[in-house]
């Protein structure tokens, strides 16, 4: 078996071993095919439309999704009107900052080290309003 196996398939080898089996167990007769289940195989089989031009692509076999509605003025107006994500948060850490700056800048101008944490708190009062 091994010397006449070369170079064939899994599938062949199996039923090349298969077949001894059975010789070597008594059973001459030939397999029988099964007619039924292979016209029933073919009847399940999605049938694909001939090409017309041999030079023309396959078609798809991917099945189609349902185009998008375009949305209509009206579905975004209230989300206009609303503002942004995270703008009204995003607009009282603007304002925190400001006061936070205002005694550190102008002729009035107190301590510099007052003033070095505004911007890292501006930074996480920003990074709360987005999570």
């Amino acid at each position: 078996m091994q010397t006449y196996s070369y170079g064939q398939s899994r599938d062949k080898i199996e039923y090349a071993k298969r077949r001894l089996r059975y010789l070597e167990a008594g059973e001459t007769s030939p397999p029988e095919l099964d007619v039924t289940r292979a016209s029933q195989a073919n009847d399940t089989a999605p049938s694909m439309p001939a090409h017309t031009n041999v030079h023309a692509p396959p078609p798809s076999v991917a099945p189609q999704e349902p185009a998008k509605q375009p949305v209509s003025a009206a579905a975004l107006a209230p989300r206009d009107q609303a503002g942004l994500p995270g703008q009204a948060c995003a607009g009282a850490c603007a304002s925190v900052f400001r006061s936070c700056l205002a005694p550190c800048t102008g002729s009035k101008a107190e301590s510099p080290t007052r003033c070095v944490g505004c911007e890292q708190d501006y930074g996480t009062c920003m990074e709360r309003c987005y999570k």
